[in-house]
């Protein structure tokens, strides 16, 4: 939050996307915000404005009495809006200029702009929801497929916060334990206890594991994924790229080269977001405008998630595939044998410089045969199948963070123990860790760290 702005301003954006529209939403919340609306609204009826109903009337200027709109609008009382305070909202026709209009008329009426996030802000600030599903607001707008928007409606729902909470009782249980030792010495609840609180604290720690390792194989759903497609000229990635895409975005030719610059699009593969890039063939020797494209491909290369290397079934390794193979950068790869359509020149078994663990897809770009299988191969190589949707968790950078800390200052804890180490040093252990939790629901929360967060949402949400 901007140091000049307060959170007890009233506040107004435009909560609809910029430009033209037939509609247009302006959000307004603050203590402020009947007097705004008793000031710049005129209803067409004549029965008063009632909260939580649409009111067709005129949006007008106080100033100059001239009508910038014909609106409906929406008022809510405090504690029954997305926010907690009094709010209302415009629908007004969408012109640039009459927003534009709108907007300034507010502000000259006491309600500032609002900053980025900052109406899911106060909804959070006021208790409506936790920061787990604040950042879930987020994750849904931004949803690139059906399955990723899924999973972040689950958690605006509470999905994670639910989980969330289940550790920190378990942590608070294992704690008030702890104290008690520490509280009564005198009751010699000793060394018999020991291996039943190690065993909790362990059992709390499998848990945040499994969260972890839930919330790594959803967050490629969020995020998506690059695939890169390699392969010496004339294998037929462009061919397989437009496949991939069920669309002809490559020119493919049967001249070698054809691809100069690194093209990309991306699909919803199977509910995940997957980047698919074309680049250049690759070979040691190429003119200089080639050149520039295989320089491309290389830098490609070592931004994916995966790389799809490209091999022509109807053709015997070339020396190129070789040079390929060796200066793959530190990347998990697939190997596709492309053009099973023609007859297999290419026994990929008995070639040793290949190992035996890496995944192998055979696929007719031209017939597409083959390629729901390399689809699914795809996915199990970017590990985008979770075995149930309803297990999916966003866990981003932040929940991981907190996550892990807690993790392992339970481990701490739970060595404690093991080590004989006095309970006041496993009790502050068991504080850190709490903490760490309760920070990923925002029960104690850095002002910093809600700038940060909330400065990722556009403005009006």
């Amino acid at each position: 939050m901007s140091t000049i702005n307060s959170e007890t301003d009233t506040i107004a954006a435009c909560a609809t996307p910029s430009g033209e529209g037939a509609l247009a939403i302006i959000r307004i919340s603050g203590s402020e915000t009947s007097n705004i609306i008793k000031s710049c609204f005129k209803p067409k009826t004549r029965p008063p404005v009632k909260y939580n109903y649409m009111t067709l009337g005129y949006l007008i200027d106080p100033v100059t009495g001239s009508i910038i709109d014909e609106v409906f609008c929406v008022q809510y009382r405090a504690h029954h809006s997305y926010t907690c305070e009094d709010s209302a909202e415009f629908f007004c026709h969408g012109s640039p200029i009459i927003v534009g209009a709108a907007l300034e008329m507010l502000r000259r009426m006491g309600a500032r702009p609002a900053e980025p996030g900052e109406f899911t802000r106060r909804a959070f600030l006021n208790g409506r929801i936790d920061l787990t599903s604040a950042e879930a607001v987020c994750a849904l707008i931004r949803s690139q497929t059906d399955r990723a928007a899924r999973i972040a409606f689950r958690q605006m729902e509470g999905a994670l916060r639910r989980q969330i909470e289940g550790v920190k009782q378990n942590i608070i249980a294992i704690s008030a334990e702890i104290e008690s030792r520490l509280d009564f010495p005198e009751e010699e609840l000793g060394e018999a206890n020991r291996p039943r609180l190690i065993d909790a604290i362990e059992n709390v720690r499998q848990t945040i594991k499994s969260q972890i390792e839930q919330g790594m194989r959803s967050r490629i759903f969020q995020k998506g994924a690059r695939v890169v497609l390699v392969g010496h000229p004339n294998t037929g990635k462009s061919s397989l790229f437009n496949a991939l895409l069920r669309a002809e975005r490559a020119i493919v030719t049967p001249h070698p080269g054809t691809t100069r610059d690194s093209i990309e699009a991306t699909v919803d593969l199977r509910g995940c977001p997957v980047t698919f890039v074309d680049t250049a063939g690759i070979r040691e020797s190429a003119g200089e405008v080639e050149q520039l494209g295989i320089e491309r491909a290389k830098a490609e290369m070592h931004r994916a998630d995966l790389l799809l290397f490209i091999l022509d079934n109807s053709l015997p390794l070339f020396e190129e595939d070789r040079f390929i193979y060796r200066n793959l950068p530190s990347v998990p790869y697939v190997i596709v044998l492309n053009k099973i359509d023609l007859p297999a020149q290419l026994c990929i078994e008995k070639e040793p410089m290949f190992e035996a663990a890496i995944p192998i897809a055979r696929v007719s770009a031209l017939t597409g045969k083959g390629l729901e299988d390399l689809e699914g191969i795809i996915c199990g190589a970017l590990r985008a199948e979770p075995a149930n949707e309803e297990d999916a968790l966003i866990i981003n950078e932040r929940h991981q963070s907190l996550l892990e800390r807690a993790r392992d200052f339970l481990k701490r804890a739970a060595d404690a123990f093991r080590n004989g180490v006095p309970d006041e040093l496993a009790m502050m252990d068991m504080r850190e860790a709490h903490k760490a939790i309760a920070d990923i629901i925002g029960d104690e929360i850095d002002e910093e760290v809600l700038d940060q967060i909330f400065s990722r949402f556009c403005i009006g949400k």
